[in-house]
């Protein structure tokens, strides 16, 4: 027992980020007017875009910081097929085709030194990344951002707004009562943390605060506090 290379390796297994990624959208495109044919746009992160009837042709350097033996970065040059479909009230609306999977995809990552999918990327989004309960308070918070433009959980339901049908008030209430219960311990525990740190600046965004429920034991806390 205790031999050389023994007990638990440390291991970043965390998936990496859409927003870590240098992305491409299709939607943002089609609102700029560069999906015209005969279009050619130098794009962020070196990106030299030509635009045809089919596609378009990508033009970048490595994402990865491999560079050659003169020291300069690799070089490549991609053709994404874009699928235009007639839409029911006119217009198209357009997606890339990912060159690896062939799915439609707003969306395209530089992931690997190519433009794929987020799927084939093996991205996650920061939510996902999130513990149950934080995913729920910010559900909470979503919900009381329709009742409400400055939501707080820690205060009462503020009354339905004019135009809102009593059912849906009476549904998000409900909701939002329901995730108020299951989290309580944390916003109590958030509640004093903010009563901490108030004085200090960089404590002031305690929703950055990244507070796991088992790691936290209430008792340490009210010592803390009497002090």
């Amino acid at each position: 027992m205790g031999g050389f290379g023994s007990g638990r390796w440390t291991r970043n297994e965390r998936k990496w980020l859409v927003n870590e990624c240098h992305s491409i959208d299709v939607r943002t495109w089609k609102k700029q007017g560069w999906l015209e044919p005969r279009t050619t746009i130098t794009y962020g992160h070196g990106l030299h875009i030509k635009v045809d009837k089919g596609g378009v042709e990508l033009q970048f350097t490595s994402a990865d910081g491999v560079t050659d033996a003169d020291g300069r970065q690799h070089s490549y040059t991609e053709y994404v097929n874009i699928h235009r479909q007639d839409c029911h009230f006119g217009g198209k609306r357009q997606a890339f085709i990912c060159p690896s999977c062939r799915r439609h995809s707003f969306i395209l990552y530089q992931r690997n030194s190519y433009y794929r999918c987020r799927s084939c990327c093996n991205l996650a989004h920061a939510s996902q990344l999130e513990s149950s309960h934080y995913r729920m308070i910010n559900r909470a918070y979503k919900l009381l951002r329709r009742i409400d433009k400055d939501p707080c959980l820690m205060l009462p339901i503020p009354e339905k707004p004019k135009g809102m049908h009593k059912y849906t008030y009476r549904r998000l209430v409900r909701e939002i009562e329901h995730i108020r219960g299951n989290v309580s311990p944390i916003l109590n525990i958030r509640e004093r943390f903010a009563e901490l740190f108030s004085n200090i600046p960089e404590f002031n965004q305690i929703d950055d605060l990244q507070l796991e429920m088992p790691e936290l034991v209430m008792p340490d806390i009210k010592l803390i506090c009497n002090q």
